[in-house]
C-alpha cells in the first residue's frame, strides 16, 4: 500500500516551550517535567492532556527545559507552570521564557 504523507493543513501543530526553572538547588529536569505533567493533568483533565501530548524535549543546559505541546494548550501549560511550586519538598519557580512553532527558534 503506497500511503501518501499528511498534508500541512491536517498534521498537528505544536509549539514549542522555553521553560526556565527557578530553585535554590539544582532539579532535574525529567523532575521538573513529571511536577509540571502532573500539575497540567490535574487542571484540565486526562482527556484534554492526552490531546495536548506534551513532551519533553532533552535540552543540555541545567536551569531549562524545552517542552513540545499542541498548539491549543499553551496557555493552559502557562497555568500548570504557576500552580508548579514544589519538587520533592524544594521551592521552585518555573518561567515560560519563549514559545515558538519551530524547535530552531526557542
Amino acid at each position: 500500500i503506497n500511503m501518501r504523507p499528511l498534508m500541512p493543513s491536517l498534521r498537528e501543530k505544536k509549539r514549542y516551550m522555553r521553560i526556565e526553572v527557578i530553585s535554590e538547588k539544582p532539579v532535574k529536569a525529567t523532575e521538573a517535567f513529571e511536577v509540571i505533567k502532573t500539575k497540567f493533568t490535574s487542571l484540565i483533565g486526562s482527556l484534554s492532556a492526552a490531546k495536548a501530548n506534551l513532551r519533553a524535549i532533552p535540552e543540555r543546559s541545567g536551569n531549562e527545559l524545552i517542552i513540545r505541546v499542541h498548539r491549543k494548550f499553551v496557555d493552559a501549560v502557562r497555568a500548570a507552570l504557576s500552580l508548579s511550586t514544589e519538587v520533592d519538598g524544594q521551592k521552585i519557580v518555573f518561567r515560560a521564557i519563549k514559545v515558538s512553532g519551530s524547535i530552531a527558534k526557542v
